[in-house]
C-alpha cells in the first residue's frame, strides 16, 4: 500500500509540474529523451509480439524494458521537476529498478526453458525472484526510517549481489547451445558491465564528492539500449522459429488430411468388396435368366440404393448410428437372398440412447456383419439363422456395439477353409474410429458362445468406443 500511495503521489506531481514547466518542455529533448524514445520502441515492439504470438517471453521482456523506461525518468529533472519529494521518488525508482530485474529473470526462464532443462537451478531462479520482491517491499518501508544515502548504500550492496548472481548464471547458461543463448549472454554482460560503471561513478559522487564529466546514469542507459537491440535479435530468431513450427504443423496437418483421404478410399474399396459386387450382379443375371423380372428389379433397386448410400457416406467423416443401421439393413436384405433359407437380422438398443445423436464412421459395422454371414451362417444347416446387433452404453460415455451370429463359429469356418486372414475391413474400421475419437480405446474381440461346454454356437464381435460424446 505504501508503494502504491507513493506511485499515485508521484504521478499526480508529474502532471502538475508538466503544466508548470510546459514553456521549457521543448528544450529538454537531448540524449535522455533519445534514450526514452528507443526504450519505448523496444517496449512496444516486444509487447505487440506478445499479443501476436501469446508467448510470455515477449511479455516479460516488454515489462522489463517498461520498468527501465520508468526508472530512467527519474534522471530527467529538466523534463519532470519534482520538488519536495526527492526522498520518496528515489525510493520509488529504486523499487522499479529491481522490479525490472524481477521481470528479467522471468524472461530468462522462458528463453532458456530452465524449468525443463535445469529444474534444480530453475528453483534458485524462482527463489531469486521472491527475494527481489521482498527487497522492493523492504526498500519501500525503509524510506520512512532511513535517509537517502542509507537507502543508496543498501541498494549498492544488493546490486553487487545481483551482479555476482548474474555472473554465476552466465557461466551456467554458457553450456547451452543455440544462438538465442549466446545473444542473451552477450546482451546481458554488456548491460551488467555498463550498469556497474554507472554504479561506481555514483558511489564516487555519493561518498567522495567526485563529480564526473558525464552523468553516471548515461552508461546504464547505453547498456540498456545495446542489450535491447541484441535481445531484439533473439525476438527475430524466436519469431522465425515459431513460424517454422507453424509451417511444420501445417505440413503435418496436411499429411494427416492426405492419410485420412487415403484411408477413406481404402475403406470404400474394402466396403465395396469386388466379390460382393460380382455376386450381386450374378444374382440379378440369374433372376433375369429365370424370367423373374420383379425379383431382378427389386434386387437391382436395393443394390442401387446401397451403392448410393456408400458413395454418399464416403465424403462424410461420420454418420449417425441410425443411418448406419439403416444402411446395414439394406445390405442384409441383399445378402439374405444369397444364403440358403435366409436369416434374420435383430437389432436392439437401450431406450435411453438417441441413435440420431451418436456419430460413428460410415459403414463401421459392415465388415463384421459380412463376416458373420459368410464365415458363420453360410455353411450352417437348418433354418434358424440369425444375426443380432445390440447397442448399449455404460459409464464414462462408452458405447458398446455387439455383432453376434449363431453360425458355425470361427474354428469350424477355418476347418472348412472359409476363414481368411484377419479382415482388412476390421483393421480399417479400428483406424477410422481412432481418427474420429483419438482419445478413445477401441476394443474389438471375438467371443465364442458355448451352450454346452466346448460346443460353439456362434461368434460375437464387441466394439467398445470410450469417450464418445452425446451418450
Amino acid at each position: 500500500m505504501i508503494l502504491v500511495s507513493s506511485v499515485l503521489f508521484f504521478i499526480k506531481n508529474i502532471f502538475l509540474q508538466i503544466e508548470l514547466n510546459s514553456l521549457k518542455y521543448h528544450e529538454v529533448f537531448g540524449f535522455q529523451a533519445w534514450v526514452q524514445g528507443i526504450l519505448f520502441v523496444l517496449f512496444l515492439y516486444h509487447f505487440l509480439f506478445f499479443f501476436q504470438n501469446k508467448n510470455r517471453m515477449f511479455l516479460y521482456y516488454s515489462a522489463f524494458v517498461f520498468c527501465l523506461l520508468v526508472y530512467f525518468v527519474h534522471y530527467i529533472p529538466e523534463m519532470f521537476y519534482i520538488p519536495d519529494i526527492s526522498h520518496v521518488s528515489v525510493t520509488l525508482f529504486y523499487g522499479i529498478q529491481f522490479l525490472a530485474y524481477f521481470f528479467y529473470i522471468c524472461y530468462v526462464r522462458e528463453v532458456l526453458n530452465t524449468k525443463n532443462l535445469i529444474s534444480k537451478w530453475d528453483a534458485i531462479l524462482q527463489l531469486a525472484k521472491k527475494i527481489l520482491l521482498i527487497f522492493i517491499v523492504i526498500i519501500s518501508i525503509s524510506s520512512f526510517f532511513l535517509s537517502t544515502i542509507e537507502i543508496f548504500t543498501l541498494v549498492v550492496l544488493l546490486f553487487y549481489l545481483v551482479t555476482l548472481f548474474a555472473t554465476v548464471n552466465y557461466f551456467i547458461f554458457y553450456r547451452f547451445k543455440g544462438i538465442p543463448v549466446k545473444l542473451l549472454i552477450i546482451g546481458s554482460v554488456v548491460y551488467l558491465i555498463l550498469a556497474n560503471v554507472s554504479l561506481v561513478l555514483s558511489i564516487r559522487i555519493a561518498f567522495y564528492n567526485v563529480i564526473p564529466k558525464y552523468n553516471p546514469i548515461i552508461f546504464m542507459q547505453i547498456g540498456a539500449i545495446i542489450e535491447g537491440l541484441i535481445f531484439a535479435l533473439i525476438v527475430g530468431y524466436k519469431f522465425n522459429e515459431i513460424e517454422r513450427k507453424k509451417r511444420l504443423a501445417q505440413i503435418q496437418l496436411l499429411n494427416k488430411s492426405i492419410e485420412a483421404s487415403e484411408l477413406k478410399v481404402t475403406a470404400l474399396k474394402a466396403q465395396m468388396n469386388p466379390h460382393f459386387i460380382f455376386n450381386v450382379l450374378n444374382s440379378i443375371n440369374n433372376f433375369i435368366l429365370k424370367n423373374e423380372k420383379e425379383l431382378a428389379s427389386d434386387y437391382l433397386t436395393k443394390f442401387a440404393k446401397l451403392v448410393r448410400v456408400i458413395l454418399k457416406n464416403s465424403s462424410q467423416a461420420t454418420v449417425s448410428l441410425k443411418e448406419e443401421l439403416d444402411t446395414i439393413k439394406t445390405y442384409v436384405n441383399l445378402e439374405r437372398l444369397r444364403v440358403e433359407d435366409g436369416f434374420d437380422l435383430i437389432i436392439t438398443n437401450d431406450q435411453n440412447l438417441d441413435l440420431n445423436q451418436i456419430e460413428i464412421p460410415p459403414l463401421s459395422l459392415q465388415p463384421y456383419v459380412e463376416n458373420a454371414i459368410w464365415h458363420g451362417l453360410y455353411s450352417k444347416e437348418g433354418k434358424e439363422k440369425k444375426i443380432e446387433i445390440s447397442i448399449s452404453s455404460r459409464l464414462e460415455n462408452a458405447l458398446i456395439i455387439i455383432v453376434k451370429d449363431n453360425g458355425i463359429g470361427r474354428e469350424a469356418s477355418s476347418r472348412l477353409n472359409l476363414e481368411v486372414k484377419k479382415s482388412l475391413g476390421t483393421k480399417i474400421t479400428k483406424e477410422r474410429i481412432k481418427m474420429i475419437y483419438p482419445n478413445s480405446l477401441v476394443e474389438i474381440k471375438d467371443v465364442h458362445l458355448n451352450d454346452n461346454q466346448d460346443v460353439v454356437s456362434g461368434t460375437a464381435v464387441s466394439i467398445i468406443i470410450n469417450g464418445l460424446p452425446n451418450l
